[in-house]
C-alpha cells in the first residue's frame, strides 16, 4: 500500500478529505478517489442491492455491508466532489437524502447492536476473569486518544488526524465556538488544531444546520426545557419526516429515558 498523508475536516461523523497524497511522491490522490467512486460498480445495480440485502442478514455479512456498501459516499463524490472519511451509516446521520441514495439501504442498528452486545459481554468477562490476558500484545486502541495522551505526556510532537475542538477560526465558514473536527499537532504544551480551508457549499450549509440543532440541544439541557429538545428533534433534516410520527417518537424516547434527561423537577 501507499504511504498516505491526509487531512480532513468537518464535524464528528461528518468529515471529508481536503488532502489525500502519496507521501513519497507528493501526488494528489483525491482525483483518483473521485474517479474510483464514479465507477459503475458504485451505482449499485438492483442485483448488487439484492446480494447486499441477503448478505446483511448475518453479523459477518452486516460487517461486510457496513464497510463496503457505500451508495451515499459514492453519491457525494459524484455530485459534489466530496470524499467522505467514513461510511454511509456515519455521514447519513446528517443528510435528509441519505435513505434515497439507493433503493435498499441497510439498517445500521442491525450491525451495531450485536457488536455492542458482544463488546459488553467481552468487557464483563475481562473484568472478572482470572485468566491472564495478553493486553500488551494487542497494542493500543486505534482511536486517536492513545497518541494524544502519549504526546501530552512525553512532549513529543505528534500529528493526529482528528480532534474535536471548539472552532476558533480553524474552519472559517463554520460558526465560532461550534465543535469541529480537524487535524492537530499535539505536544507537551497541548493540542494545536490545524487551520483548514473553508468547507464550501453545500457542505458548509449542511454543517450550519447541525450546529444550530446542537445549540438547541445544549440549551434544552441547560434550561431544562423539553420544548427546545422537541424543536431540535422536529427540525433534524434526517429525522422522522411526518410531524405526528415525529412527535410520537419523541414522546416515547422521552418517556423511556426520563431518568437520564434533565427535564424532570428532580433533575433540575
Amino acid at each position: 500500500g501507499r504511504d498516505i498523508e491526509a487531512k480532513a475536516s468537518g464535524i464528528n461523523h461528518f468529515t471529508f478529505f481536503t488532502e489525500f497524497r502519496d507521501r513519497r511522491t507528493g501526488e494528489d490522490l483525491l482525483p483518483r478517489l473521485r474517479a474510483h467512486l464514479a465507477r459503475s460498480f458504485y451505482e449499485y445495480s438492483p442485483r448488487t442491492q439484492r446480494i447486499a440485502r441477503f448478505v446483511d442478514r448475518s453479523l459477518p455479512g452486516a460487517t461486510l455491508v457496513e464497510f463496503n456498501y457505500l451508495p451515499l459516499v459514492a453519491q457525494l463524490a459524484r455530485e459534489h466532489g466530496l470524499v467522505a472519511c467514513s461510511v454511509d451509516s456515519h455521514i447519513g446521520e446528517y443528510l435528509p437524502f441519505a435513505l434515497d441514495a439507493a433503493e435498499w439501504m441497510p439498517t445500521p442498528l442491525d450491525f451495531h447492536e450485536p457488536i455492542m452486545q458482544i463488546a459488553e459481554r467481552a468487557a464483563t468477562w475481562a473484568a472478572t476473569t482470572t485468566v491472564p490476558l495478553p493486553l500488551s500484545a494487542m497494542g493500543h486502541s486505534p482511536e486517536e486518544v492513545a497518541p494524544i495522551l502519549a504526546a501530552l505526556w512525553t512532549g513529543t510532537p505528534t500529528q493526529v488526524m482528528a480532534v474535536n475542538v471548539p472552532n476558533r477560526g480553524y474552519l472559517p465558514d463554520v460558526a465560532d465556538g461550534a465543535i469541529v473536527e480537524v487535524g492537530a499537532t499535539v505536544d507537551g504544551d497541548g493540542i494545536h488544531p490545524d487551520e483548514m480551508p473553508p468547507l464550501g457549499e453545500p457542505l458548509a450549509g449542511w454543517v450550519a444546520t447541525q450546529v444550530a440543532l446542537q445549540d438547541l440541544v445544549v440549551r434544552a439541557a441547560l434550561e431544562h426545557d423539553p420544548d427546545l429538545a422537541w424543536q431540535a428533534f422536529r427540525d433534524d433534516p434526517a429525522g422522522v419526516p411526518d410531524p405526528d410520527d415525529a412527535r410520537r417518537a419523541f414522546d416515547e424516547l422521552m418517556a423511556l429515558q426520563a431518568d437520564k434527561l434533565p427535564f424532570s423537577p428532580s433533575r433540575s
